[in-house]
Protein backbone atom coordinates (compact mmCIF):
# COMPACT_ATOMS: atom_id res chain seq x y z
CA UNK A 1 0.00 0.00 0.00
CA UNK A 2 1.10 3.58 -0.71
CA UNK A 3 3.69 2.55 -3.32
CA UNK A 4 4.36 4.54 -6.49
CA UNK A 5 2.62 3.49 -9.71
CA UNK A 6 5.26 3.70 -12.44
CA UNK A 7 4.95 3.76 -16.25
CA UNK A 8 7.56 1.00 -16.40
CA UNK A 9 10.10 -0.67 -14.11
CA UNK A 10 12.43 2.33 -14.05
CA UNK A 11 11.98 4.06 -10.69
CA UNK A 12 12.57 7.55 -12.02
CA UNK A 13 10.69 10.61 -10.78
CA UNK A 14 9.25 11.28 -14.26
CA UNK A 15 7.89 7.71 -14.48
CA UNK A 16 5.75 8.06 -11.33
CA UNK A 17 2.13 8.56 -12.43
CA UNK A 18 0.19 7.67 -9.26
CA UNK A 19 0.09 5.81 -5.93
CA UNK A 20 -1.45 2.57 -4.72
CA UNK A 21 -4.21 2.82 -2.10
CA UNK A 22 -4.78 -0.92 -1.50
CA UNK A 23 -2.73 -4.00 -2.29
CA UNK A 24 -2.92 -7.75 -1.72
CA UNK A 25 -0.87 -10.75 -2.76
CA UNK A 26 -2.80 -13.26 -4.86
CA UNK A 27 -2.76 -16.82 -3.50
CA UNK A 28 -1.40 -18.27 -6.76
CA UNK A 29 1.89 -16.58 -5.94
CA UNK A 30 2.04 -14.83 -9.29
CA UNK A 31 0.21 -11.55 -8.79
CA UNK A 32 -0.13 -8.48 -6.63
CA UNK A 33 -3.62 -7.03 -6.91
CA UNK A 34 -3.88 -3.30 -6.20
CA UNK A 35 -6.08 -0.24 -6.36
CA UNK A 36 -4.77 3.26 -6.71
CA UNK A 37 -4.98 6.54 -8.53
CA UNK A 38 -3.24 7.85 -11.64
CA UNK A 39 -2.80 11.51 -12.58
CA UNK A 40 -2.48 12.65 -16.17
CA UNK A 41 1.13 13.62 -16.91
CA UNK A 42 0.64 15.20 -20.34
CA UNK A 43 1.39 11.97 -22.23
CA UNK A 44 -2.21 10.77 -22.61
CA UNK A 45 -1.61 8.11 -19.96
CA UNK A 46 -5.22 8.14 -18.69
CA UNK A 47 -6.63 7.61 -22.20
CA UNK A 48 -4.10 4.85 -22.95
CA UNK A 49 -4.98 3.00 -19.74
CA UNK A 50 -8.70 3.54 -20.34
CA UNK A 51 -8.74 2.22 -23.90
CA UNK A 52 -6.52 -0.77 -23.13
CA UNK A 53 -3.30 0.26 -24.86
CA UNK A 54 -1.62 0.08 -21.47
CA UNK A 55 -2.58 -3.01 -19.49
CA UNK A 56 0.31 -3.24 -17.04
CA UNK A 57 2.25 -0.86 -14.82
CA UNK A 58 4.89 -1.33 -12.14
CA UNK A 59 3.98 -0.58 -8.52
CA UNK A 60 7.52 0.00 -7.30
CA UNK A 61 7.40 -2.85 -4.80
CA UNK A 62 10.56 -4.40 -3.40
CA UNK A 63 11.29 -7.81 -1.92
CA UNK A 64 12.84 -7.82 1.55
CA UNK A 65 13.26 -11.58 1.87
CA UNK A 66 12.87 -14.42 -0.62
CA UNK A 67 12.31 -17.96 0.64
CA UNK A 68 12.61 -21.21 -1.30
CA UNK A 69 9.74 -23.37 0.01
CA UNK A 70 10.54 -26.49 -1.99
CA UNK A 71 13.81 -27.82 -3.41
CA UNK A 72 12.34 -27.76 -6.94
CA UNK A 73 11.16 -24.14 -6.69
CA UNK A 74 13.17 -21.44 -8.43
Amino acid sequence: MDKPILKDHKALTDNTIGRTTKASYKVDGESVMFEGWVKEDGSGIIDRIGDGRIKEVSIGAAVEQLLQENAEDN
